[in-house]
């Protein structure tokens, strides 16, 4: 049967940005909704899943790293039914963190979900960028980039002998 979900209005600006099916049929939407709670309104990331058989609303979340916008690109799903969003989030107020505790608290949690780099670098290609640079060990990265779109360059911050020479390919390619 065909189902259509109603209209899930959350105040403001709502854009879908992507759509998903789950190995049950379930259908996995993910985009931005404006965040209207605060003075200065901003967009968070809005993930929501549907009832294959009836299109009823079965979970939704809302992403929000702080002030500043968070938008989803893409959504996607594996074997198991876990659900993967890629996109970007901003904080404008710069946190930095140089606590032990909370770096491994963050590192910890960044090694415990699977990266789709996929989906990753696609949404990044959607942004139109000028250019790539991997910033980290190694170059496997940039490789990848370059392998999947080879019209838009890309280098790893290790291929440079000093700093300069990565602010100057920048400058180059921007």
């Amino acid at each position: 049967g065909y189902w259509a979900a109603a209209a899930i209005e959350k105040g403001g600006d709502d854009e879908p940005t992507s759509v998903a099916i789950d190995p049950s049929g379930n259908v996995l939407v993910t985009g931005f909704t404006m965040n209207t709670t605060r003075e200065r309104k901003d967009f968070d990331i809005y993930t929501a899943k549907f009832a294959a058989a009836n299109g009823a609303l079965l979970w939704e979340r809302i992403y929000d790293a702080g002030y500043g916008d968070d938008e989803a690109n893409a959504v996607a799903t594996d074997a198991y039914g876990n659900v993967y969003v890629t996109g970007f989030a901003t904080n404008a107020d710069g946190t930095l963190v140089r606590q032990p505790a909370l770096l491994r608290q963050a590192l910890s949690r960044q090694l415990a979900s699977p990266v789709q780099w996929a989906a990753c670098m696609e949404a990044v290609n959607e942004r139109q960028v000028a250019c790539v640079l991997e910033i980290g060990a190694g170059s496997a990265l940039s490789k990848m980039w370059n392998e999947r779109y080879p019209d838009i360059p890309a280098r790893s911050l290790d291929e440079f002998g000093q700093l300069r020479g990565a602010v100057a390919w920048l400058a180059r390619h921007t």
